[in-house]
């Protein structure tokens, strides 16, 4: 969702206690300009905290993170990252805990969209520059690991959506 170095999302903590924004980093720079979540916690009033927790998506681990879909029962997300290629952002012992686990993807080129699948327990990304659809599965210590690739010729960023 936009150019490095710009808003990707902004989402609830699947617990409902913080609200999340992901920032891409820039590719040329991630030393100096890495990606980075910043986490508010939420009051017990409803109001955001003053001072976020800021964590740092730096290779190998992501720094293009472009969107994060809640692992159902979970404190913990799966995203797409144009870096790896997939993300898990595990937040089971708080958002000051959280730990990034990468999935590289083979031939990873544009992984932009995700979403949760429900009915097969599993998560699609959606690669519109290399013309893929992701399978990603987690095992239940929220490792990822990719399931399936599924060709989509002639996919455009409209189409992309997943």
């Amino acid at each position: 969702m936009g150019p490095p170095g710009t808003a990707s999302q902004v989402v609830f903590t699947p617990d409902q206690e913080a609200v999340i924004a992901v920032v891409k980093g820039l590719a040329k720079d991630f030393d100096n300009s890495p990606g980075y979540m910043r986490i508010w916690p939420i009051t017990d009033d409803g109001v955001l905290a003053d001072e976020p927790f800021e964590i740092d998506i730096r290779p190998p681990m992501g720094g293009l993170t472009f969107s994060l879909s809640q692992i159902p029962g979970r404190n913990a997300f799966v995203g797409s990252d144009v870096v790896p290629g997939a993300i898990v952002v595990d937040m089971t012992y708080g958002a000051g805990n959280t730990t990034i686990k990468p999935l590289n993807i083979t031939n990873n080129k544009g992984n932009c969209w995700s979403v949760t699948a429900p009915k097969t327990g599993t998560y699609f990304i959606s690669d519109l520059l290399n013309e893929f659809i992701n399978e990603v599965q987690l095992d239940d210590d929220l490792n990822p690991s990719l399931l399936r690739q599924y060709p989509m010729p002639k996919m455009g960023p409209n189409e992309a959506v997943v």
